[in-house]
Order: structure tokens, then C-alpha cells, then sequence
């Protein structure tokens, strides 16, 4: 399995960089016959899609917190059921070899054996833990009014790439003072990497 992903990763970097090549070739020669030609094509293309109204409804925060209080004893007790099912099956059923046997089709068998304990170890702390809240949500739901106040914490991706939206005038400025000479280095550059590709390929097979 491993080596067929290895193999579908390679094939896949093979085939972009030869896409790149051969486009960077056509862009090159376009820039030093063409070059009015080329700049045309790139004002058409420059159009620019935010997508920070597209991710508007993602941000956009989803309140549950009533629902949940008015059913606080029947959301609690199936919380309850569910993680205490489930540190059986882990402590009880599930010891480990499953795990392995699983993991080590991708990893060597002390590494596989490695992720199978700590997975393991985690899933049932994990359970502990919901155990514990869900009872609190049981007997005292308002005591768990500051850990519910830490985990409402809200984080903007929007916010965050606000940066990456702001339109920048990039290398065009600087290749339309030097058509002929960019175009010559795009196709020099384009051409070894279609010509070093094509050996590889030609190699390989």
C-alpha cells in the first residue's frame, strides 16, 4: 500500500512538472515574439475572487447551548452510555494487536505497535474525560459554565487570511519592462525542466 501511494505521489509530481514545463515553454516563447499577445491573455485572466464572502456563513457561530440545558439529563445520560461502551470495549475487548495488525501494512512493526498503545491510551483517557463531564452535565450543568466559556472561544479563519486577500501587483510590472528578456529565461528554464523530465520518464520505463 505504502509503495502504491509512493507511486501515485511521484506519477503525480511527474505529470505536474511536465504540465509546468511545457506551459512556462509557451509562456517564454509568447513573451519574446508576442509578447502584446501574452499580456492581453494575462489582463483577462487577472481576475480577482475573494473568498472572504464565500466563507462568511462558515464563521458564522451555531448556538446550541439552549437545547442542550433544556435536556441536559437525557444529552448527559446517552454521553454517559456511549463513552462507558466505549472504555469497555477498549479495556475489555480491544487490546491492541487489532490496532497493529492494521498499522503495520504503513509502518514497521515497533512504530505501528508504538501508534496502536498511545492511540489506545488516549481513546480512554478521552472516554474518562467525557464520562466525567457528561455527569457533571447530569447532576450540576452550571458548573460547567467556565470550561463551556473556554471551549465558545471563536477564531476567525477570515481574519486570519486577511493577509493572503489583499491584491498584490506581483512580478507583472516587472515583466512588462522586460518581455524578451523574462521570456528568454522562462524558456530556458521551462526547457530543461520538459527535457529533464522526459529523460526521467524515458529511463524509467
Amino acid at each position: 500500500m505504502a509503495k502504491l501511494f509512493a507511486r501515485i505521489i511521484w506519477e503525480t509530481f511527474v505529470w505536474v512538472g511536465l504540465l509546468g514545463g511545457v506551459l512556462g515553454l509557451v509562456t517564454g516563447l509568447g513573451l519574446i515574439f508576442n509578447s502584446a499577445g501574452v499580456f492581453r491573455f494575462a489582463e483577462r485572466m487577472n481576475v480577482w475572487i475573494s473568498t472572504r464572502q464565500a466563507m462568511r456563513p462558515f464563521e458564522e457561530p451555531i448556538d446550541i447551548e439552549r437545547a442542550v440545558y433544556r435536556s441536559h439529563r437525557v444529552i448527559g445520560s446517552l454521553l454517559i452510555v456511549g463513552a462507558l461502551f466505549t472504555l469497555y470495549v477498549l479495556a475489555f475487548r480491544l487490546k491492541g494487536p487489532e490496532f497493529v495488525a492494521v498499522l503495520g501494512q504503513f509502518f514497521s512493526l515497533p512504530v505501528a505497535t508504538w501508534i496502536a498503545t498511545s492511540l489506545r491510551l488516549f481513546l480512554i483517557l478521552a472516554n474518562a474525560a467525557a464520562v466525567f463531564i457528561a455527569a457533571t452535565m447530569v447532576i450540576r450543568p452550571s458548573a460547567l459554565k467556565r470550561v463551556e466559556a473556554w471551549a465558545n472561544r471563536q477564531y476567525s479563519g477570515r481574519q486570519a487570511t486577511r493577509v493572503w486577500e489583499i491584491p498584490r501587483p506581483g512580478i507583472d510590472p516587472l515583466v512588462a519592462a522586460n518581455p524578451k528578456l523574462i521570456g528568454s529565461a522562462l524558456t530556458v528554464a521551462s526547457l530543461y525542466i520538459v527535457v529533464v523530465i522526459g529523460y526521467m520518464r524515458i529511463v524509467g520505463h
